[in-house]
C-alpha cells in the first residue's frame, strides 16, 4: 500500500502539468469550481497604528495560488471575448487595460 502511494506521487509529479490543465480546462467546461478552491484563510490586517483596537483592522483572504491560476485564466478568457465582440463599454474606466479612474477625469474635460 505504501509503495502504490509513492508511485501515484511520482506519476502525479511527472504529470502535474496535464493535471492542472485537465481541472482547468474542466472547470472551464463545466462551469463548476472546486469547493476545495473555494476555501480561503482568513487573517486580520492593521489599517491603523493603534492595534489595540479591533476597528483598526480588516479581514484579509488568502487563497491557494491554484485558485488564483484559474481565476486568472477566467479573466482572460472572459476579457479576451468581451474586446474580441466589442460588448465593453468605451468609457467604462477602471476596469479595463489601460483605462484608470483618472482618465475619465480628463476624459470629461476634454469631451
Amino acid at each position: 500500500m505504501i509503495l502504490d502511494l509513492k508511485i501515484f506521487k511520482i506519476i502525479l509529479y511527472e504529470h502535474r502539468q496535464l493535471c492542472l490543465e485537465h481541472i482547468c480546462n474542466l472547470s472551464f467546461t463545466t462551469g463548476i469550481v472546486p469547493s476545495e478552491l473555494k476555501v480561503a484563510k482568513v487573517i486580520p490586517a492593521s489599517k491603523k497604528c493603534d492595534k489595540s483596537k479591533p476597528d483598526n483592522y480588516r479581514p484579509i483572504s488568502l487563497l491557494s495560488v491554484f485558485d488564483k491560476l484559474l481565476e486568472k485564466l477566467m479573466y482572460n478568457r472572459l476579457y479576451n471575448f468581451l474586446q474580441k465582440h466589442d460588448i465593453l463599454y468605451r468609457y467604462q474606466f477602471g476596469f479595463g487595460r489601460c483605462h484608470f479612474t483618472s482618465l475619465a477625469l480628463i476624459e470629461g474635460f476634454l469631451g
